[in-house]
């Protein structure tokens, strides 16, 4: 908070045998995309919502044949009457393939599974038998127990990028958050 910067951090092997960790890794993403030395560009769709799947895609195209190469939801778009999450990804995914003809790199989509608690799985695994080749999960709304579930699940086999969606009211809002008003400690 504030003019505090964590720099590094250990933990006790026996604390961290209660985690997985990730499935990838900056090297497994790496591999994934055909991209190993170069920084990576991560993008998201904007406007946020109010566009069809189809409009969406041309977006989408347009940053993945740009260069791009993790291309996400916006965090506030997740599932919609006029753009429905598996048809987003059907075509989103066309288009990213279409790009690899163009650039010769793949490009990863983190479609936005965030939901309630009892529909995330189901909302992982829609998506990727859709052709999902990445989810994204807003984990301070979400929870991190309910993103750790996905995360350590079996049949989740693709890279999840964990947003960090709320931060702003939590840490950044001057009305919200731990705040000291100045003189008063």
């Amino acid at each position: 908070m504030g003019r505090i910067k964590l720099l590094d951090i250990e933990f006790p092997k026996k604390y961290l045998e209660g985690f997985k960790g990730p499935k990838f890794g900056i090297e497994g993403i790496r591999k994934l995309l055909g991209v190993l030395k170069r920084p990576l560009l991560n993008n998201m769709i904007k406007p946020c919502t109010g566009f069809t799947p189809e409009v969406g895609a041309k977006f989408f195209y347009g940053a993945a044949a740009g260069g791009v190469d993790i291309i996400k939801d916006d965090e506030l778009l997740s599932e919609t009457e006029y753009n429905k999450r598996t048809a987003r990804v059907k075509l989103y995914m066309e288009m990213a393939k279409k790009a690899y003809e163009l650039k010769d790199e793949q490009t990863l989509y983190c479609v936005n599974i965030t939901d309630r608690a009892d529909k995330l799985l189901d909302n992982a695994k829609r998506a990727i038998e859709a052709g999902a080749n990445a989810l994204m999960i807003n984990y301070l709304t979400q929870g991190i127990a309910s993103m750790q579930s996905i995360a350590e699940n079996p049949d989740i086999n693709v890279p999840i990028l964990a947003h960090l969606d709320f931060s702003g009211v939590l840490y950044a809002n001057p009305y919200g958050g731990d705040v000291i008003t100045p003189g008063t400690g």
